[in-house]
């Protein structure tokens, strides 16, 4: 806020009264002012929770690459702001992937999904999930067989006992 701009504190009633009611206000003075006893102040930390986060992305339609992964790998969901100007993960940006994630679909390519991971995360969790989204996206080799790159995968028989029941016919064996 520019220096010059400033409410007393019989005004800041009024701009509470309708600001405050859809919006949070910060109000900035200096030490010993009244600013605390004017305003819903006590201090208290929040800190990043990873069941917390889960339970709320479920409702929130959060994408579900980004929920399974955050699952797998609850450590990776909050960490602490860099020292320079880069990307780190929270759940704020956990969310902005997600919402990025949606807008393109499935068929995002990966060149696109590292552009997105590395601009909003930190670059380990960004290299991570990726690999987690390699995985799953391969996990049967769909992709690759609708490409004509490779055939289904045949069907691996096991060793059995020998019993004196039939062995079952047709496509599967």
């Amino acid at each position: 806020m520019p220096a010059g701009i400033t409410v007393t504190a019989a005004e800041l009633p009024e701009v509470l009264l309708h600001v405050a009611v859809v919006r949070p206000v910060f109000l900035w003075g200096a030490p010993g002012i009244g600013k605390s006893s004017l305003v819903r102040l006590v201090h208290i930390r929040l800190r990043a929770s990873a069941s917390d986060c889960l339970h709320w992305a479920g409702a929130a339609g959060i994408h579900p690459w980004v929920v399974d992964y955050l699952r797998n790998r609850p450590d990776h969901l909050w960490t602490a702001p860099p020292k320079t100007e880069e990307p780190f993960s929270t759940p704020r940006s956990w969310h902005m992937l997600s919402d990025a994630l949606h807008s393109y679909g499935d068929g995002i390519s990966d060149e696109t999904l590292r552009v997105l991971a590395f601009g909003t995360l930190s670059a380990a969790h960004a290299s991570a999930f990726r690999a987690f989204v390699k995985t799953v996206r391969n996990a049967f080799g769909l992709d690759a067989v609708l490409k004509g790159e490779t055939g289904w995968p045949a069907v691996r028989r096991t060793a059995t006992c020998s019993t004196s029941l039939p062995r079952p016919s047709g496509r599967a064996w």
